[in-house]
C-alpha cells in the first residue's frame, strides 16, 4: 500500500493510518542527513519519513543506509498538515543487540510502554494495580494525560541503554532532557526517577559530564 499526505487529510482515515502503522517496521534508506534529521524513503511511502537524528543512538548516518523504522503521525506545523514521522529508527544490528541484551534503562522503558499500551484498555482498579512495580503510584488517567511525555522519555531510555553499550555511557544532553521531564511531576514519577538515577550509577558518567566547581 503506497501511503501519502493526501490521505491523512481525512480524519476518519488518519484514524485508520494511524492504527495500520502500530507495530509495523519497515526497511527504509535514509534519503539525507541534517545536522538534528534525517529523511527516510521507502516505496510504501510517497512523500519522505521525518526522523529526529536524537532517536537513533549509532552513529555515523550516511546517506543510502538502511534502517528498520517504525512510523507515526504528527503534526507538520511547516506545512500545516499531518506526515508521517520516525518513531524509532536503528540498525538491524543495533536491534538484535537490543532485543539480547536489555540494560535497566531499557527495562524502565519496557514498563513504561507496557503502562501506556494497557492503559486505555484496562477494565478495574485491581486489575490497574497488578501491572504497576512497587512504589509507583500512576493512574490511567495520568498516564493518558502525559502519554507524549512518557513516550519521549522511554524513548530517552532505549537510547541510554543503546549509548551505555556502545560507548559506556549515555549522553548527558539525554540524561539530562529525562531529568527535566521526571522534575514536573515529583510525586507521579518520584518511583521512576529513583530507578533512573540508580540505573546511572551503574554506568560510567554521562559524556559530557563535568564536576561542578564551587
Amino acid at each position: 500500500m503506497m501511503y501519502s499526505r493526501k490521505m491523512l487529510e481525512n480524519d476518519e482515515r488518519r484514524q485508520q493510518i494511524a492504527e495500520e502503522l502500530k507495530g509495523v517496521t519497515w526497511e527504509m534508506r535514509i534519503r539525507s542527513v541534517a545536522e538534528t534529521y534525517v529523511f527516510f524513503e521507502h516505496p510504501d511511502f510517497k512523500d519522505h519519513v521525518f526522523c529526529s537524528t536524537s532517536i537513533i543512538a549509532s552513529r555515523p548516518l550516511v546517506v543510502g543506509e538502511m534502517m528498520d523504522v517504525q512510523v507515526e503521525l504528527a503534526f507538520d506545523n511547516a506545512r500545516n498538515c499531518y506526515g508521517y514521522v520516525a518513531k524509532s529508527a536503528m540498525r538491524p544490528q543495533d536491534n538484535l543487540v537490543l532485543n539480547k541484551y536489555k540494560s535497566d534503562f531499557e527495562n524502565l522503558a519496557g514498563v513504561m510502554q507496557k503502562l501506556m499500551q494497557r492503559s486505555r484498555n484496562v477494565k478495574t482498579e485491581d486489575e490497574w494495580k497488578s501491572l504497576l512495580p512497587a512504589g509507583w503510584d500512576w493512574t490511567p488517567d495520568f498516564v493518558e494525560e502525559h502519554t507524549e511525555e512518557l513516550q519521549w522519555v522511554a524513548n530517552m531510555l532505549v537510547q541510554c541503554g543503546a549509548l551505555s553499550r556502545l560507548h559506556g555511557a549515555p549522553k548527558l544532553v539525554t540524561v539530562d532532557g529525562i531529568r527535566e521531564i521526571l522534575a514536573r511531576y515529583p510525586h507521579e514519577l518520584h518511583a521512576l526517577e529513583y530507578e533512573f538515577e540508580k540505573a546511572l550509577l551503574k554506568t560510567g558518567k554521562p559524556v559530557g559530564h563535568h564536576p561542578r566547581r564551587d
